[in-house]
């Protein structure tokens, strides 16, 4: 198992006790992978662990049972669609806001209730889009969110990170 799936699987594993953590790590997720039409979400993630997550947090938290398919091309990636106005609503307020990164924050769109909320929604982000190599070969944590990317670093930013922004062939990676 890699380094990645060993994080990411403990992140599944960690048992956030308040609801307002759950829903931030699934707004992370939401802000990393969701693409709204309509008022259909749908999410494409690596594993069957990570979508059975996620579609236990999307049954909590919007009340709605999601489907989970694989496409006709097939490949590694499984996906999960649910209909949800209100998630519709978060994923179109994501890119609106995208567009104006200067007077973007964080709590523009997280409601942030406690002091776990923040690492929430990154833990949340991470399990989405990251990949973190072995630290003792060589240290690299990167975010593949295609056109989120520049949104994503002005919050690590305003976390007082310092990411960097590679450019390569199949979209920029944080």
């Amino acid at each position: 198992m890699s380094v990645s799936s060993e994080q990411k699987t403990e992140i599944i594993e960690h048992s956030y006790k308040s609801s307002c953590c759950r829903r931030a790590i699934l707004s992370g997720i939401l802000f990393a992978k969701a693409e709204a039409d309509g008022r259909k979400i749908k999410l494409s993630l690596e594993k069957q662990e990570y979508i059975d997550y996620s579609a236990k947090l999307i049954r909590e938290f919007y009340g709605k049972d999601s489907d989970v398919f694989r496409t006709e091309k097939g490949g590694r990636r499984i996906n999960l669609s649910f209909e949800s106005p209100s998630a519709a609503k978060f994923v179109f307020e994501i890119d609106r806001r995208g567009g104006n990164i200067d007077e973007f924050s964080l709590t523009d769109l997280i409601s942030i209730r406690c002091a776990s909320c923040i690492s929430a929604f990154l833990c949340g982000v991470f399990r989405a889009s990251g990949r973190l190599s072995d630290p003792e070969k060589q240290f690299s944590l990167e975010f593949s969110l295609g056109r989120r990317t520049e949104m994503f670093r002005k919050i690590l930013v305003d976390l007082s990170m310092s990411p960097l922004v590679a450019h390569k062939k199949n979209g920029d990676i944080l």
